[in-house]
């Protein structure tokens, strides 16, 4: 299991394209016209918010104690460096029209840049 031991901590990646990320918002948004950058931002964070509260009732559900950050927003290189130790579960609506991919991997905890706890 991804906290079998209590070094470890989870790090999770929510990834999508910037055209992808205009859609989820103008979606989110219930079709606004003008979507700025700072929605998009505002919109990505609310996703990873969700999301991530599923992951830490899941931890929690399992006596696993678990506490979540705040999300951080940043645009990436084209291609996102996924190693083999992420694990990917892609998600989309009912449409398949709007997809973004969530990517968890273990990390230790007080490892630079990774956010002590």
């Amino acid at each position: 299991m991804l906290l079998a031991r209590p070094e470890l901590r989870p790090q999770m990646i929510s990834a999508t394209e910037r055209e992808m990320g205009e859609r989820m918002t103008a979606l989110f948004l219930q079709g606004a016209d003008v979507v700025t950058e700072e929605d998009v931002s505002s919109t990505l964070q609310e996703i990873s918010n969700i999301v991530s509260g599923r992951l830490q009732n899941a931890l929690r559900g399992r006596d696993d104690v678990c506490t979540i950050g705040l999300p951080i927003v940043t645009v990436l290189a084209k291609t996102l460096p996924i190693a083999e130790l992420w694990a990917a579960v892609g998600f989309h609506n009912a449409l398949g029209d709007v997809k973004f991919t969530t990517f968890v991997r273990p990390i230790l905890r007080g490892a630079p840049g990774s956010g002590a706890l």
